[in-house]
């Protein structure tokens, strides 16, 4: 962070340079990052629940431990942080192919949706195969395949299974897909 100037400290004694002074007595700015759009939030239900970011840590951490014992091999799980976002707005800008997932939540009935985007559908059918991961331009622009779309399904009851562990301490959360 700062201005883009480097300061070496103080010049040799008697240089007589003020403007190199003075400017070594000014702190550099610190650059705040930029406001989120209108209508977002930067964190989503951070006020209303707080304990959603231990939750999502806990999740990113089961998951990886549960992908590298189906797959045997490195895995690196990235949990993004939660946005606020309207759902006609989400849905629009949903990747093309996905597969769209519902889950219930057990006891109270209630729906949430999960989305598996065709980064995840690859990957799935990828590690569940023992393939290698393809690049993004080589992966195929197309309606999913029954055996990829019954992969990615697994995929999904293995993150839903991870994220009813993540809340055990916090609440006695229990996810069930419904359909997809």
């Amino acid at each position: 962070f700062g201005s883009g100037r480097t300061d070496h400290g103080p010049g040799p004694p008697g240089d007589g340079d003020s403007a190199d002074t003075e400017a070594a007595a000014i702190p550099a700015p610190v650059r705040l990052p930029p406001p989120p759009p209108a209508g977002r939030s930067s964190r989503a239900g951070g006020e209303r629940l707080p304990m959603l970011d231990v939750v999502l840590e806990r999740l990113g951490k089961t998951l990886q431990a549960s992908l590298r014992r189906l797959a045997g091999d490195g895995i690196s799980v990235i949990i993004d942080p939660p946005a606020s976002l309207r759902m006609g707005e989400y849905l629009l800008q949903l990747p093309s192919p996905a597969l769209l997932c519902i889950a219930r939540l057990e006891g109270t009935n209630a729906p949430g949706l999960v989305v598996a985007g065709a980064d995840l559908v690859f990957s799935a059918v990828e590690l569940f195969l023992g393939g290698r991961p393809l690049p993004p331009e080589a992966r195929p622009d197309r309606p999913f395949s029954a055996v990829e779309r019954t992969l990615a399904e697994r995929m999904v009851k293995v993150v839903l299974n991870d994220l009813t562990t993540a809340f055990q301490p916090i609440a006695d959360v229990k996810l069930r897909l419904d359909r997809v």
